[in-house]
């Protein structure tokens, strides 16, 4: 299998931030996307926060730095 990135970055609310796991601070480490990143062993980030609406997500992605060889989720 060949993987052309090497981090995973996932945008959401709540439920991809991982709010309410334990580990929310500044992103929980127990959330699907997490999981696959530490299964595939490439870097992991999350732009998530609660109550995001599909614009501000949309805006975080646009905001984001080092999309460059990033699988986003």
């Amino acid at each position: 299998m060949s993987i052309n990135f090497n981090k995973i970055l996932s945008a959401g609310c709540s439920f991809i931030q991982g709010s309410e796991l334990g580990d929310e601070h500044p992103f929980s480490h127990q959330t699907y996307p997490a999981l696959i990143a530490k299964k595939l062993q490439v870097d992991y980030d999350s732009v998530a926060y609660p109550s995001a609406s599909n614009q501000g997500i949309a805006k975080t992605l646009f905001d984001y730095k080092q999309l460059d060889k990033c699988l986003v989720i």
